[in-house]
């Protein structure tokens, strides 16, 4: 096969990406290697150092949405003098136990307290 068919447009179909992989790789160094199938984009081989400059920037970008976040938050309840209001804690009714599992904790033993009395 003619090799200008095989690096078609800006990238490699995917057939003869894999024939040729070691190529694909070796030209990902100097720049991304785009792979189509049927002229559609489906992947892309990166040299390490733009793969670590991509994880950078995503996470970057992860933290900085996080803190964007509470600080839209902050000002949307500070600006309107809003205070959150906390009910006061309240200790819930203790569970009835000994009406589950009888008088020695165990569901096991409350079944047989149960059929022998």
């Amino acid at each position: 096969m003619c090799p200008s068919m095989m690096f078609i447009m800006d990238g490699w179909r995917v057939a003869d990406a894999k024939q040729r992989f070691s190529e694909v790789v070796r030209r990902s160094l100097a720049e991304p290697q785009k792979i189509y199938n049927r002229d559609r984009l489906v992947a892309a081989v990166v040299s390490p150092e733009a793969l670590a400059t991509l994880e950078r920037v995503r996470h970057r970008q992860a933290a900085r949405m996080l803190a964007d976040v509470f600080a839209e938050m902050r000002a949307a309840c500070g600006g309107d003098g809003y205070e959150l209001d906390i009910p006061e804690r309240r200790d819930r009714p203790a569970w009835p136990v000994d009406a589950y599992f009888g008088r020695s904790g165990s569901l096991v033993s409350a079944e047989v307290d149960r059929l022998l009395n």
